[in-house]
């Protein structure tokens, strides 16, 4: 879903911030996130995760960049598995009590 959703963006110029502590999601996985669930493994292998999609994110932008559009397209499936598996972690993560 992502990545279909950020075709057109991810091809035309930057679709995500490159940098991992620069998306709001980043922003709250390194402040409330951490403070909460820090230390649950499953909030581990979700900023893992986030940090391998802004990873792929940064290197579909560069090959963007250097004309390999065709590339980009083949891949963007590697963003919707990279956010889907978030979405399943975040959804796994304790709730509040």
């Amino acid at each position: 879903l992502l990545g279909v959703l950020l075709l057109d963006e991810v091809l035309s110029g930057p679709a995500l911030p490159l940098d991992v502590a620069g998306c709001t999601f980043g922003g709250w996985l390194h402040g409330e996130g951490a403070a909460r669930h820090g230390e649950q493994p499953v909030f581990k292998s979700m900023c893992q995760r986030h940090d391998a999609l802004h990873h792929l994110a940064a290197e579909l932008d560069r090959l963007r960049d250097e004309g390999r559009r065709n590339e980009v397209s083949t891949r963007l499936h590697e963003l919707d598995e990279l956010s889907e598996r978030m979405l399943e972690e975040l959804v796994r993560l304790p709730k509040a009590g």
